[in-house]
């Protein structure tokens, strides 16, 4: 007695489609532009320097000033390192953002496909229950005005043959017509017997289809709810490697930042340490 739309597509897959379009959709959950690190003032500072070791690595000087350079090199290395990893830290926190808020739209349009799909189920089990109570009605109708109708003719034959028994001049007569009033009142008897039967039999048959639509009704939507919860399950699992991704990608590139940075760190010593020594 299921009646859920028969071509109803799975919210698992619509939670699918919903995220994949999100992801391919720019909108109000998209995260703001992370600046790079070449473009900081931290790296900027921390290249020109080795830029100007690097011109000055054949150039005499002192030790102070050799290791001036070397506390400089360090310092502006420690600042575009923490640089680096602030980055880091607010690209997470945007990756995050960005991919809740895609979860949160998709999440919201699969709830409201529930919402209007539950109420299309309300709608047409209210239609059923509506339809099983004009057919009891009328069967109740139905049943009722067919006994009706031969009670109330046995009731005047039993009016007429009273009338007949009146007039009868002989004993024999009067007996034979109480006879057959006797049998119609048994008849009538009969009839309402049966027609209480036939009632009962139809308010059971009434209760027991209200319930097969009650537990079809509860059946169905158990099924778009668990459907749903599914559909949400998928999203979440999507929105997890969608950040996975985001937040591997930038672990790539916090760990070639680094290590760039160590080679310019390294390249910039070894200048400090062929610059001649000043008499």
């Amino acid at each position: 007695m299921s009646l859920k739309p028969k071509f109803r597509a799975p919210l698992a897959a619509v939670a699918v489609a919903l995220f994949a379009l999100a992801l391919l959709v720019p909108g109000a959950s998209a995260a703001p532009k992370l600046p790079t690190l070449v473009s900081t003032p931290q790296y900027k500072a921390f290249t020109q320097l080795v830029s100007e070791l690097r011109d000055d690595r054949n150039k005499p000087h002192t030790p102070g000033e050799k290791s001036t350079f070397e506390r400089q090199l360090s310092a502006k290395h420690s600042d575009v390192a923490n640089r680096a990893k602030s980055l880091f830290a607010r690209g997470k926190q945007l990756a995050k953002a960005e991919t809740q808020g895609r979860f949160q739209s998709a999440a919201k349009k699969i709830r409201a496909a529930e919402r209007a799909e539950l109420a299309d189920l309300r709608s047409q089990y209210a239609d059923k229950t509506d339809a099983a109570s004009r057919d009891y009605n009328d069967d109740l109708d139905s049943l009722k005005s067919r006994y009706s109708k031969r009670i109330k003719a046995a009731e005047k034959q039993i009016r007429q043959l009273r009338n007949q028994k009146a007039k009868a001049k002989s004993v024999t007569r009067k007996d034979a017509i109480q006879r057959q009033i006797d049998g119609l009142s048994d008849e009538i008897t009969n009839n309402r017997e049966d027609e209480a039967e036939g009632l009962k039999r139809l308010s059971e048959s009434y209760k027991t289809r209200k319930k097969a639509l009650r537990a079809a009704k509860a059946a169905d939507t158990a099924e778009i709810t668990e459907d749903r919860q599914q559909a949400l399950e998928s999203l979440r699992s999507r929105t997890n490697r969608a950040f996975n991704s985001k937040l591997a990608d930038l672990q790539q590139r916090r760990s070639n930042q680094l290590a760039m940075l160590e080679n310019k760190l390294q390249a910039g010593r070894s200048y400090i340490a062929s610059m001649p020594d000043a008499n």
